[in-house]
């Protein structure tokens, strides 16, 4: 009988045990789960003038030119008080296709400036290497023309092949025929080309196509900042003369 009571007590002992490691298995699968819908916390950083340091990786990343940017940024990679206005909270963002440790972007208003590891070189044209582009008018944010690669638009019919408009654009960034405006800007006439690499798929290479009030054509590079005038075939498709 005596056994009997013992055993009894020792099963509700165990099925005590049980329920409460169910229990806690339950509240940790749900914390889990809801970790991983929130995503991890991102990296602490800190900042000093143009770079940001990754405080848990330690990778100094510094401010690139104006001419890149991110094509599509991503979960938020890296959180840190601006060094400038410590009411300010900086955040950087990870790139689509591009690695995190290499390349990441800080937003700022509506817009993202692209970071850089201070071990990796920023591209220039030739490494770039561009096989597309994206055409804007102005400060708008939807393109109004495509210059696909060859390889797009051989993949589809109803595509066309932009790639020689493109080849005109990087031709002409890679030369050392550099001009000079013959007045003030056509503020009228501003367009934003994106050319985009398969090298670098998650970033693009800004250039402007620029008419001066006396009608001559340019286009400028927003990385070197130098200035070439634009090939004429491209004025006609862009300009539609």
């Amino acid at each position: 009988m005596v056994k009997n009571k013992k055993a009894g007590k020792l099963k509700e002992a165990l099925g005590i045990l049980l329920v409460f490691f169910a229990a806690v298995a339950v509240v940790s699968g749900v914390l889990l789960l809801s970790k991983c819908e929130k995503g991890q916390d991102p990296h602490e950083g800190s900042t000093s003038l143009s770079t940001v340091t990754d405080e848990e990786t330690g990778i100094v990343y510094k401010e690139c030119s104006g001419g890149y940017g991110a094509v599509v940024t991503d979960k938020l990679y890296l959180e840190c008080q601006d060094s400038k206005d410590e009411s300010k909270t900086l955040q950087f963002y990870e790139i689509n296709r591009e690695n995190p440790e290499e390349f990441i972007a800080l937003k700022n208003g509506n817009e993202y400036l692209l970071y850089r590891a201070e071990t990796v070189k920023a591209p220039n044209i030739r490494e770039f290497a561009p096989v597309s582009a994206k055409l804007f008018m102005g400060t708008s944010n939807y393109p109004i023309d495509y210059f696909y690669s060859s390889e797009v638009a051989s993949d589809n019919s109803e595509t066309e092949d932009g790639s020689v408009y493109v080849e005109m654009i990087e031709e002409t960034l890679k030369s050392e025929k550099t001009s000079t405006a013959t007045g003030e800007w056509n503020e009228k006439e501003c367009y934003v080309i994106w050319l985009c690499s398969e090298e670098y798929e998650g970033l693009f290479y800004k250039v402007d196509f620029k008419v001066d009030i006396n009608g001559a054509e340019y286009l400028y590079d927003r990385v070197t900042d130098k200035l070439f005038k634009a090939p004429k075939e491209l004025v006609a498709r862009i300009l539609g003369a």
